[in-house]
């Protein structure tokens, strides 16, 4: 084994058994999104046992490019279990319409997508309200 991996697995093992994070936490959430977790972690200002556990929540259904920012964007607000999906069916010229204003409203243009879309949605419907 590499010293490069063995010094990556001796940090995940440290923040797993430092917060008490199960064999099948940690399995569920992965190796990756687990060493995302605990940078974010580190990073927090004395984050809470439930903040922590709201954050492997959010790692175990984000995919990893996408986790980061969730991370972020999860600071402060509501659980997971609190927020519901909303679906929208779209003709392309429609999607384009909602991109745009989207953007113009303070979503962010990203690899994979859309960043912040739910915030600027708020913006559009405080808008017109």
């Amino acid at each position: 084994m590499s010293r490069r991996r063995l010094y990556y697995l001796l940090r995940i093992g440290h923040f797993i058994e430092a917060n008490g994070i199960t064999k099948c936490e940690a399995e569920k959430v992965g190796w990756t999104k687990l060493q995302m977790v605990a940078e974010h972690f580190a990073k927090a200002n004395d984050p809470t046992p439930e903040e922590l556990g709201r954050w492997l929540a959010l790692a175990s259904v984000t995919n990893v490019p996408s986790l980061p920012m969730a991370l972020q964007e999860d600071a402060g607000s509501a659980s997971s279990t609190e927020k519901r999906a909303v679906v929208f069916y779209l003709n392309p010229d429609q999607q384009g319409e909602l991109s745009d204003a989207l953007l113009a409203f303070g979503a962010e243009m990203a690899n994979r997508g859309l960043f912040r879309k739910e915030a600027a949605l708020m913006q559009i419907i405080r808008a017109v309200s």
